[in-house]
Protein backbone atom coordinates (compact mmCIF):
# COMPACT_ATOMS: atom_id res chain seq x y z
CA UNK A 1 0.00 0.00 0.00
CA UNK A 2 1.38 3.49 -0.81
CA UNK A 3 2.80 5.29 2.22
CA UNK A 4 0.25 8.13 2.05
CA UNK A 5 -2.54 5.57 2.56
CA UNK A 6 -1.04 3.70 5.51
CA UNK A 7 -1.32 6.63 7.89
CA UNK A 8 -4.80 7.72 6.77
CA UNK A 9 -6.32 4.22 6.79
CA UNK A 10 -4.51 2.52 9.68
CA UNK A 11 -6.82 0.20 11.60
CA UNK A 12 -9.79 0.59 9.24
CA UNK A 13 -11.90 -2.26 7.98
CA UNK A 14 -12.72 -2.46 4.27
CA UNK A 15 -16.24 -1.23 5.01
CA UNK A 16 -14.90 1.75 6.94
CA UNK A 17 -12.48 2.58 4.13
CA UNK A 18 -15.27 2.48 1.58
CA UNK A 19 -17.66 4.53 3.72
CA UNK A 20 -15.14 7.31 4.30
CA UNK A 21 -13.89 7.26 0.71
CA UNK A 22 -17.44 7.39 -0.64
CA UNK A 23 -18.45 10.32 1.58
CA UNK A 24 -15.25 12.22 0.87
CA UNK A 25 -13.75 11.88 4.34
CA UNK A 26 -10.62 10.38 2.81
CA UNK A 27 -9.55 13.07 0.40
CA UNK A 28 -7.20 12.50 -2.53
CA UNK A 29 -7.34 8.73 -2.04
CA UNK A 30 -8.14 6.27 -4.78
CA UNK A 31 -10.20 3.48 -3.23
CA UNK A 32 -8.71 0.96 -5.63
CA UNK A 33 -5.30 1.73 -4.13
CA UNK A 34 -6.67 0.81 -0.71
CA UNK A 35 -8.03 -2.53 -1.88
CA UNK A 36 -5.82 -3.36 -4.87
CA UNK A 37 -6.84 -7.03 -4.84
CA UNK A 38 -10.58 -6.43 -4.93
CA UNK A 39 -11.84 -7.93 -8.19
CA UNK A 40 -14.97 -5.91 -8.90
CA UNK A 41 -15.88 -2.20 -8.89
CA UNK A 42 -17.75 -0.48 -6.09
CA UNK A 43 -19.35 2.07 -8.41
CA UNK A 44 -21.28 1.86 -11.66
CA UNK A 45 -20.54 4.15 -14.56
CA UNK A 46 -23.54 6.15 -15.80
CA UNK A 47 -23.95 3.79 -18.76
CA UNK A 48 -23.81 0.72 -16.52
CA UNK A 49 -26.33 2.29 -14.16
CA UNK A 50 -28.74 3.00 -17.01
CA UNK A 51 -28.42 -0.55 -18.32
CA UNK A 52 -28.97 -1.99 -14.83
CA UNK A 53 -32.06 0.14 -14.15
CA UNK A 54 -33.60 -0.83 -17.49
CA UNK A 55 -32.80 -4.48 -16.89
CA UNK A 56 -34.72 -4.74 -13.61
CA UNK A 57 -37.91 -3.64 -15.39
CA UNK A 58 -37.01 -5.56 -18.57
CA UNK A 59 -35.66 -9.09 -18.92
CA UNK A 60 -33.13 -8.92 -16.09
CA UNK A 61 -33.54 -9.73 -12.43
CA UNK A 62 -31.42 -8.81 -9.44
CA UNK A 63 -30.97 -11.13 -6.49
CA UNK A 64 -28.64 -12.24 -3.72
CA UNK A 65 -27.16 -15.70 -4.01
CA UNK A 66 -28.16 -16.71 -0.48
CA UNK A 67 -29.21 -15.28 2.87
CA UNK A 68 -25.59 -14.59 3.83
CA UNK A 69 -24.75 -12.66 0.64
CA UNK A 70 -23.94 -9.01 1.22
CA UNK A 71 -24.01 -8.05 -2.43
CA UNK A 72 -26.53 -8.69 -5.22
CA UNK A 73 -25.93 -9.85 -8.76
CA UNK A 74 -27.91 -9.39 -11.95
CA UNK A 75 -28.92 -12.04 -14.48
CA UNK A 76 -30.77 -12.32 -17.79
CA UNK A 77 -32.24 -15.26 -19.71
CA UNK A 78 -32.83 -14.84 -23.45
CA UNK A 79 -33.06 -16.70 -26.71
CA UNK A 80 -30.95 -14.33 -28.83
CA UNK A 81 -27.30 -15.38 -28.61
CA UNK A 82 -25.85 -12.10 -29.98
CA UNK A 83 -27.95 -10.10 -27.55
CA UNK A 84 -26.74 -12.29 -24.67
CA UNK A 85 -23.10 -11.93 -25.72
CA UNK A 86 -23.52 -8.16 -25.92
CA UNK A 87 -24.79 -8.06 -22.32
CA UNK A 88 -21.99 -10.28 -21.09
CA UNK A 89 -19.39 -8.02 -22.74
CA UNK A 90 -21.11 -4.85 -21.50
CA UNK A 91 -20.89 -6.04 -17.87
CA UNK A 92 -17.44 -7.60 -18.18
CA UNK A 93 -16.15 -5.53 -15.23
CA UNK A 94 -18.48 -7.51 -12.97
CA UNK A 95 -17.26 -10.98 -13.86
CA UNK A 96 -20.18 -11.73 -16.19
CA UNK A 97 -20.49 -15.21 -17.68
CA UNK A 98 -22.79 -16.83 -20.23
CA UNK A 99 -24.25 -20.33 -20.23
CA UNK A 100 -26.16 -22.07 -22.98
CA UNK A 101 -29.06 -24.26 -21.85
CA UNK A 102 -32.10 -26.00 -23.27
CA UNK A 103 -34.91 -23.47 -23.40
CA UNK A 104 -37.98 -24.46 -21.34
CA UNK A 105 -40.05 -21.83 -23.17
CA UNK A 106 -39.73 -20.32 -26.64
CA UNK A 107 -36.90 -21.29 -28.99
CA UNK A 108 -34.39 -24.11 -28.95
CA UNK A 109 -31.70 -22.50 -26.77
CA UNK A 110 -31.62 -20.36 -23.68
CA UNK A 111 -28.64 -18.07 -23.01
CA UNK A 112 -28.14 -17.19 -19.35
CA UNK A 113 -25.93 -14.20 -18.52
CA UNK A 114 -24.97 -13.67 -14.88
CA UNK A 115 -22.65 -11.25 -13.12
CA UNK A 116 -20.80 -11.89 -9.90
CA UNK A 117 -22.16 -10.51 -6.63
CA UNK A 118 -20.84 -6.95 -6.53
CA UNK A 119 -21.09 -3.98 -4.18
CA UNK A 120 -21.78 -1.69 -7.13
CA UNK A 121 -25.32 -3.12 -7.38
CA UNK A 122 -26.28 -2.47 -3.75
CA UNK A 123 -27.74 1.01 -4.27
CA UNK A 124 -30.05 -0.10 -7.08
CA UNK A 125 -31.00 -3.30 -5.26
CA UNK A 126 -31.97 -1.44 -2.08
CA UNK A 127 -33.63 1.61 -3.63
CA UNK A 128 -35.22 0.40 -6.86
CA UNK A 129 -35.62 -3.38 -6.87
CA UNK A 130 -39.10 -3.36 -5.29
CA UNK A 131 -41.58 -6.23 -5.37
CA UNK A 132 -44.43 -3.78 -6.00
CA UNK A 133 -44.22 -3.44 -9.80
CA UNK A 134 -45.95 -0.06 -9.99
CA UNK A 135 -43.60 1.33 -7.34
CA UNK A 136 -40.59 -0.08 -9.19
CA UNK A 137 -41.79 1.60 -12.40
CA UNK A 138 -42.39 4.87 -10.54
CA UNK A 139 -38.82 4.83 -9.22
CA UNK A 140 -36.95 3.55 -12.27
CA UNK A 141 -38.61 4.85 -15.43
CA UNK A 142 -38.26 8.61 -14.78
CA UNK A 143 -34.50 8.06 -14.61
CA UNK A 144 -34.15 6.36 -17.99
CA UNK A 145 -32.15 8.16 -20.64
CA UNK A 146 -31.17 7.06 -24.15
CA UNK A 147 -29.18 4.03 -23.00
CA UNK A 148 -31.86 2.97 -20.54
CA UNK A 149 -34.64 3.20 -23.13
CA UNK A 150 -32.46 1.33 -25.65
CA UNK A 151 -31.96 -1.54 -23.19
CA UNK A 152 -35.66 -1.66 -22.28
CA UNK A 153 -36.71 -1.65 -25.93
CA UNK A 154 -34.08 -4.29 -26.68
CA UNK A 155 -35.58 -6.52 -23.99
CA UNK A 156 -39.31 -5.88 -24.40
CA UNK A 157 -39.72 -3.99 -27.66
CA UNK A 158 -41.37 -5.17 -30.83
CA UNK A 159 -41.25 -3.53 -34.27
CA UNK A 160 -44.23 -3.83 -36.60
CA UNK A 161 -42.44 -3.46 -39.92
CA UNK A 162 -45.65 -3.51 -41.98
CA UNK A 163 -47.07 -0.45 -40.23
CA UNK A 164 -43.80 1.17 -39.16
CA UNK A 165 -44.67 1.36 -35.47
CA UNK A 166 -42.97 0.17 -32.29
CA UNK A 167 -44.38 -1.44 -29.18
CA UNK A 168 -42.86 -1.86 -25.73
CA UNK A 169 -44.48 -4.72 -23.84
CA UNK A 170 -44.92 -3.75 -20.21
CA UNK A 171 -47.03 -6.55 -18.73
CA UNK A 172 -44.32 -6.94 -16.12
CA UNK A 173 -45.21 -3.45 -14.84
CA UNK A 174 -48.97 -4.11 -14.83
CA UNK A 175 -51.46 -1.38 -15.73
CA UNK A 176 -50.38 1.31 -13.28
CA UNK A 177 -46.70 0.91 -14.11
CA UNK A 178 -47.49 0.99 -17.84
CA UNK A 179 -49.26 4.34 -17.44
CA UNK A 180 -46.18 5.70 -15.67
CA UNK A 181 -44.00 4.41 -18.51
CA UNK A 182 -46.30 6.04 -21.08
CA UNK A 183 -45.98 9.42 -19.40
CA UNK A 184 -42.20 9.16 -19.02
CA UNK A 185 -41.65 8.04 -22.62
CA UNK A 186 -43.73 10.98 -23.82
CA UNK A 187 -41.50 13.30 -21.79
CA UNK A 188 -38.37 11.59 -23.16
CA UNK A 189 -39.59 12.24 -26.73
CA UNK A 190 -40.54 15.81 -25.75
CA UNK A 191 -44.17 15.51 -26.74
CA UNK A 192 -47.09 17.00 -24.83
CA UNK A 193 -48.99 13.80 -24.11
CA UNK A 194 -48.28 10.27 -22.88
CA UNK A 195 -47.62 7.46 -25.31
CA UNK A 196 -50.69 5.34 -26.02
CA UNK A 197 -51.33 2.43 -23.64
CA UNK A 198 -52.80 -0.64 -25.30
CA UNK A 199 -54.51 -3.53 -23.55
CA UNK A 200 -54.63 -6.92 -25.27
CA UNK A 201 -55.27 -10.61 -24.64
CA UNK A 202 -52.28 -12.77 -25.46
CA UNK A 203 -48.95 -14.26 -24.44
CA UNK A 204 -48.37 -17.49 -22.56
CA UNK A 205 -50.27 -18.14 -20.45
CA UNK A 206 -52.95 -16.22 -22.33
CA UNK A 207 -54.21 -13.33 -20.24
CA UNK A 208 -54.83 -9.57 -20.26
CA UNK A 209 -51.59 -7.72 -20.89
CA UNK A 210 -50.37 -4.17 -21.51
CA UNK A 211 -47.97 -2.42 -23.86
CA UNK A 212 -46.96 1.01 -25.12
CA UNK A 213 -47.89 1.66 -28.74
CA UNK A 214 -45.91 4.42 -30.45
CA UNK A 215 -47.32 6.23 -33.48
CA UNK A 216 -45.31 6.16 -36.69
CA UNK A 217 -43.72 9.58 -36.14
CA UNK A 218 -43.03 8.73 -32.48
CA UNK A 219 -41.45 5.43 -33.53
CA UNK A 220 -39.12 7.15 -35.97
CA UNK A 221 -38.00 9.71 -33.37
CA UNK A 222 -37.62 7.05 -30.66
CA UNK A 223 -35.53 4.66 -32.77
CA UNK A 224 -33.40 7.49 -34.12
CA UNK A 225 -32.51 8.50 -30.56
CA UNK A 226 -31.78 5.04 -29.15
CA UNK A 227 -30.40 3.16 -32.14
CA UNK A 228 -26.71 3.86 -31.45
CA UNK A 229 -27.11 2.23 -28.02
CA UNK A 230 -28.94 -0.89 -29.19
CA UNK A 231 -27.34 -4.28 -28.62
CA UNK A 232 -25.88 -6.45 -31.35
CA UNK A 233 -28.36 -8.85 -32.92
CA UNK A 234 -31.35 -6.51 -32.60
CA UNK A 235 -31.22 -4.85 -36.00
CA UNK A 236 -34.70 -6.21 -36.77
CA UNK A 237 -36.09 -3.95 -34.03
CA UNK A 238 -34.72 -0.80 -35.68
CA UNK A 239 -35.33 -1.60 -39.35
CA UNK A 240 -37.56 1.45 -39.76
CA UNK A 241 -34.41 3.58 -39.82
CA UNK A 242 -32.12 1.20 -41.74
Amino acid sequence: MPSHLKENTKGMTAGKWYSQWFTGSLTNINFYEILPNHNYPFLLTENERQATLASIIGDGYMYKGNAQSKYPRIAWNMGNKKHAEYKKDFFFRFGSTIQEKENPGWGSKWYCVTTKSCPAFVEIFDKYNKKDKALRAELVIPELKEIGWAWLYGDDGHFDKKNGIAYIHTEGLEEEGTKIAAKCLGAFLEIDQPISVQKYLGGYPKKERFCLRLKKNETKEFITRIKKNMADGLEYKTSFCN
